[in-house]
């Protein structure tokens, strides 16, 4: 088993937190991935007269939230 102090940890999630706060879940940077996804979105693969669209996940903050946001459970 590896593990670290709990001042470490408690290091790890504040920089966790400002990550999410500050970068991946600022306006800007999920305005950005909606614009992303929305560029891709039209974007197709024909195999077999079969037409494949990329599924993309609804651009909103909380979709970003629950696909990024750090697990409470470990």
């Amino acid at each position: 088993m590896v593990g670290i102090s709990e001042t470490m940890g408690e290091a790890l999630e504040s920089l966790r937190r400002f990550n999410y706060e500050r970068i991946y879940l600022r306006e800007a940077s999920v305005d950005q991935s909606s614009a992303v996804v929305d560029l891709l979105r039209p974007s197709s693969i024909t195999t077999s007269s079969t037409r494949r669209r990329f599924r993309c996940e609804p651009s909103s903050r909380q979709a970003m939230k629950r696909r990024f946001a750090p697990r409470s459970d470990t």
